[in-house]
């Protein structure tokens, strides 16, 4: 119990106000009684000091009446001094003739005793009983047991702050450490720190202090975050008041709440999610994942920074060689012999063009060529040549030519635009990109010459081989699409995929999307490889007909602009429960939509489209 010491001088003063200079003496004798004696109690005690009563033996007069209960006075003696009191004024010194002051008992050793506890409207906090009236220095007048934080700073539970201390751990980034055991004297520095503490000892809250903090937080189910703690305030350090400002910035997400069990609060609090590096990446000031608990979003300022760029779209590839591999030459024909007139083999290639035909001997047909990949008309072998006298020609002895592939690969389809808005997969914004073009088709092989007739030996002449016909050439491959522009990330303050989540009394700021990335150009198709001439021919042996030119790839499809990016204060999952009231939204301008790639045929890939912006969207 505290108590603290009176001082007895005030009360002795009147003492000697009320009593003069009376000698303790027996009265003498006078008049008659001047009246009525003072009471016997000199009036009622007053404060812990001695009352002024009257003295021991008041001054006498005529014989009169005593005092009430004092003897009374023989002889003009005057009645016994009444009992002391603390302040009530003692009768006159003519035995007086009102009664004292009343006032309250106090106990007999000068001290006055305070209360067992704190009066009404006051509380001992520090526990020093040197600080206010009986050691009770707050003055706080309580209105319930629980204390949720509010706009005006009240301390509804009068434990020294609004928001309930018994259960925080507390945060200072300038007074914590790493060994900080969470409380106000010895608070933890990082606010990932006091979640951790809270967590392990079963307490409802993280209480930081108004300073700036760079780190990025992931909510604990159950776990509060509440700031605007003042750490250095000289009566109750942490204690919360509008001028302490508690700042979180993180890039990309700054509070991550990915499951949410059970009622969890991040209240009082500046957050500031700023750009990522990433291309396409979001801002996102809080995050929601899901869960069957209820999320409370309050009483904050949070601005999402302007979400990153898309990327651009890769331009596709030229092809090398721009041509593709011509056929292959057939083999020349032999004069009296049989040796030579192979046709040309057919190339390596994607799309092969047909090998040429042998050359015929003495009597046999020149053989016809194959077909490339494009199946069009071989080149016939020509006929033998029979000269009885080794001189005529009986016959058309020359290879025919084989056909080419005349239709070229059509040209890839352009990619589409990217949408105005993305979708939430896997609980975060994925961005609205646009579409690969295609890549072109590719040309068609030719076919193969036929090979040359074989000559005649007749009666007096050599047999001769005809020369061999050419392989067609190779079609050729279709140009490398344009890759797709990639969509601008999207600036949200508040982003719930899913789950319960309550946004009230904030000040919401998005500064804008990002733009969508350029779809990437394409490449032109490869040409045509060219057919192969056939074998010469050799005395009466024929030559060998020319292989097919093959045709061209078609240009590949340039890739589609990527999506611009949204801006938007709380957007939300399909599934999501959100209560949004009392809420200003100020949104940046949404991404612009990136352009598609070029063509070399002249058409451009999608441009992509603008992104949006909003107060409360749901997205997919």
């Amino acid at each position: 119990m505290k108590s603290w010491f009176a001082v007895a001088a005030i009360a002795a003063s009147l003492s000697t106000l009320a009593c003069g200079s009376v000698a303790p003496a027996t009265g003498a004798g006078g008049t008659s009684g001047g009246g009525t004696g003072g009471s016997s109690r000199g009036g009622t005690g007053g404060s812990s000091a001695p009352g002024a009563g009257g003295s021991s033996a008041g001054s006498g007069g005529d014989p009169g009446s005593g005092g009430d209960s004092g003897s009374s006075g023989t002889s003009g003696t005057s009645g016994a001094s009444g009992t002391a009191g603390a302040s009530g004024t003692g009768g006159d010194v003519d035995g007086g003739s009102t009664d004292g002051s009343p006032g309250s008992d106090g106990p007999p050793d000068g001290t006055v005793a305070c209360p067992a506890t704190c009066p009404a409207g006051t509380w001992d906090l520090d526990r020093d009983p040197a600080t206010g009236m009986c050691g009770c220095e707050y003055s706080c007048n309580k209105i319930s047991d629980v204390d949720p934080i509010d706009l005006g700073y009240t301390d509804d539970n009068c434990d020294g702050s609004d928001g309930m201390v018994a259960k925080c751990v507390f945060v200072s980034a300038s007074m914590g450490s790493v060994a900080g055991a969470g409380t106000r004297q010895q608070p933890v520095v990082t606010i990932a720190r006091g979640i951790e503490i809270a967590r392990t000892n079963g307490l409802a809250a993280v209480c930081v202090s108004g300073e700036s903090y760079n780190e990025a937080v992931t909510v604990a189910s159950g776990v509060s975050i509440y700031g605007g703690f003042n750490a250095t305030d000289p009566s109750f350090p942490f204690r919360r008041a509008p001028g302490a400002r508690t700042q979180v910035t993180a890039p990309g997400i700054v509070f991550d709440a990915p499951a949410i069990a059970a009622e969890t609060h991040l209240e009082g609090l500046t957050i500031n999610a700023t750009t990522p590096s990433a291309p396409g990446s979001s801002t996102y000031g809080v995050r929601l994942g899901g869960g069957a608990g209820r999320l409370f979003v309050r009483y904050n300022a949070i601005q999402a920074a302007r979400g990153a760029d898309g990327g651009n779209g890769a331009d596709g590839l030229a092809l090398s060689p721009a041509m593709a591999p011509s056929g292959n030459p057939g083999v020349n024909g032999t004069s009296s012999g049989n040796a030579g007139g192979t046709g040309g083999p057919q190339t390596v290639c994607a799309e092969v063009g047909g090998a040429g035909g042998p050359g015929g001997f003495d009597i046999q047909v020149g053989g016809s060529g194959s077909q490339g990949s494009g199946l069009t008309p071989v080149g016939v072998g020509g006929r033998p040549n029979s000269a009885g006298a080794c001189l005529g020609v009986t016959g058309n002895s020359t290879g025919g030519d084989g056909a080419p592939h005349a239709a070229n690969g059509a040209s890839g389809m352009p990619g589409i635009g990217g949408a105005a808005l993305g979708l939430i997969l896997s609980g975060l914004y994925t961005p609205a990109d646009g579409g690969d073009g295609m890549k072109g088709l590719n040309g068609k092989g030719g076919s193969g010459g036929g090979g040359g007739g074989g000559g005649d030996n007749g009666t007096l002449c050599q047999s001769d081989r005809g020369g061999g016909g050419g392989s067609g050439g190779c079609g050729g491959i279709g140009g490398n699409l344009g890759g797709k522009g990639r969509g601008g990330g999207g600036s949200f303050a508040v982003f719930v995929a899913g789950g319960m989540i309550t946004v009230s009394d904030n000040q919401l700021s998005t500064l804008g999307g990002g733009k969508g990335g350029k779809g990437g150009a394409a490449s032109p198709g490869q040409q045509g490889g060219n057919g192969a001439p056939g074998g010469s021919a050799a005395d009466d042996g024929g030559q060998g007909g020319m292989g097919g030119r093959g045709s061209a790839g078609g240009a590949g499809g340039p890739g589609g602009g990527g999506g611009g990016g949204p801006s938007i204060c709380v957007a939300r999952g399909p599934g999501a429960s959100v209560l949004f009231m009392n809420v200003s939204c100020s949104t940046g301008a949404p991404g612009l939509g990136g352009p598609g790639g070029a063509s070399p045929t002249g058409v451009a890939g999608g441009i992509g489209a603008n992104g949006l912006a909003g107060e409360n969207l749901q997205l997919n």
